[in-house]
C-alpha cells in the first residue's frame, strides 16, 4: 500500500516529530494490524513556500518505489 501525505510544516526535530505526526504512526498501527505495510510518499512544507521542492522530492520517491 502505498500512501501520500502532504504537511503544510516541516516536521525536522525528532523530539517533535514524535510529540506532534499522527497520521504515519496510526496507519502503520492499523494497518500493520491486518498485515499490511504501508509505503509513504511525503510532501513536506507546502504552507512553508517549499510547495515545488516538496512536490518535486514526492515524484522522485513515487518513481523510486518498485511495485509488488
Amino acid at each position: 500500500m502505498i500512501v501520500a501525505l502532504s504537511r503544510g510544516g516541516v516536521l525536522e526535530d525528532p523530539a517533535f516529530v514524535q510529540a506532534a505526526e499522527h497520521a504515519e504512526t496510526y496507519l502503520t498501527w492499523i494497518f500493520g494490524f491486518i498485515g499490511i505495510a504501508p509505503e509513504f510518499i511525503r510532501a513536506d512544507g507546502i504552507a512553508r513556500g517549499r510547495r515545488d521542492a516538496a512536490l518535486n522530492g514526492a515524484l522522485v520517491r513515487a518513481g523510486e518505489l518498485h511495485a509488488a
